[in-house]
């Protein structure tokens, strides 16, 4: 409760959400989620034009029509009519790369060469473009890493909120898990308001601001406290890992991974060397320090540091009026009301907590 407790706001509520099988995945199979056409369109820049469902649908149904032309070609090879493959092949680089010149993401959808195309008819041209989607089990046990070995929980620490448990017995010196980490620049989660009070810094605009706190994300992130590099793990309950509280010994501890996938040279380059890299290259494994049996709560050292600043906090955390009026933005999204104006909100505010916010598409264009 966050009227009782000096840990309400350090975490998030929002959680439990999972990822539901939309078809069949096999052994061995990628998973993919459906990220939006929008998530592609803002990067084409980048990444250069996507295929999108609607191509590969048609990509799909040219392949169909294509062979069928074979498969008549073929019934009437008596005749000594029969294409030969070279003309096949020159007939599909003409449909490909002369008649659908236009449409250049249809176009990307089909294969470039007749042996593409016969592979595509067979999967499919959306799971012909992803070459790597499946790997063999072997293939997985050398350059895998098992993510299953920890599932949330509500933790019985106190003011921890949730925490991650051992889905199974854990000898000592084993990965429980391996977190790729996400690096940002510290100052990317810091909030700022306007300031009508006109006593905070200001903007190119001349508009007052002031600094309102952090994001909650950064209560999530590994970082040294004088670096203005920020390491956020992403992998299944990595962030349900609590730090051992007094008087109780870790079980786990953390050490940069030996995958080949982490990038061990920018371990030797500066904070803005590191944070040029748009993409993620650094490896985070939480191992095992002793046995750990399963249900038992997985529990690292969060270090002196931290927990100086813990007992700070928590002596001089009292009771605010905040606390007492919170509501959660979610709540509010729920019951689907009306947002008041900014007129609307002197006489009737909204929760300190809770502010408005408008999303614009990107190809809006006001009338």
């Amino acid at each position: 409760r966050r009227t009782g407790s000096p840990g309400a706001g350090a975490f998030s509520h929002h959680h439990g959400n999972r990822f539901v099988a939309g078809d069949s995945i096999v052994e061995g199979q990628e998973i993919f989620v459906d990220y939006g056409t929008s998530w592609f369109e803002y990067r084409e820049e980048i990444m250069g034009p996507i295929p999108f469902d609607e191509e590969y649908d048609l990509a799909d149904m040219l392949l169909g029509k294509f062979f069928e032309l074979e498969r008549v070609n073929d019934d009437d090879d008596d005749d000594g009519t029969s294409l030969s493959p070279d003309v096949l092949g020159g007939l599909w680089e003409l449909i490909r790369e002369d008649l659908l010149d236009d449409r250049v993401r249809l176009r990307l959808a089909l294969p470039r060469n007749l042996e593409g195309a016969r592979r595509a008819h067979r999967t499919g041209s959306a799971a012909h473009s992803v070459p790597g989607m499946m790997r063999a089990p072997r293939w997985l046990r050398e350059n895998g890493a098992c993510l299953d070995n920890m599932r949330p929980g509500s933790s019985n620490i106190p003011h921890a909120g949730r925490g991650a448990f051992a889905t199974r017995r854990l000898k000592g010196g084993r990965v429980v898990t391996s977190a790729p980490m996400m690096h940002m620049h510290r100052d990317s989660l810091r909030m700022y308001k306007r300031d009508e009070s006109g006593t905070g810094g200001g903007n190119d605009k001349g508009e007052s601001i002031r600094y309102t706190g952090d994001q909650l994300l950064l209560n999530y992130c590994y970082g040294h406290p004088n670096s203005s590099v920020l390491l956020f793990p992403y992998a299944p309950a990595v962030n349900f890992v609590n730090g051992a509280p007094e008087g109780t010994q870790p079980n786990a501890f953390l050490r940069w991974s030996d995958m080949s996938y982490h990038r061990s040279e920018w371990l030797d380059m500066s904070a803005g060397e590191v944070l040029t890299k748009d993409h993620t290259g650094l490896i985070l494994e939480f191992v095992a320090s002793r046995d750990i049996q399963e249900g038992e709560e997985i529990l690292i050292d969060y270090g002196d540091g931290w927990r100086d600043e813990w007992d700070r906090h928590s002596e001089g955390w009292n009771v605010s009026d905040d606390d007492r009026n919170y509501v959660s933005a979610s709540v509010l999204n729920d019951m689907d009301a009306p947002v008041l104006t900014a007129r609307e909100q002197k006489d009737e505010p909204y929760p300190s907590n809770v502010m408005t916010a408008c999303l614009v598409p990107e190809d809006y264009e006001q009338g």
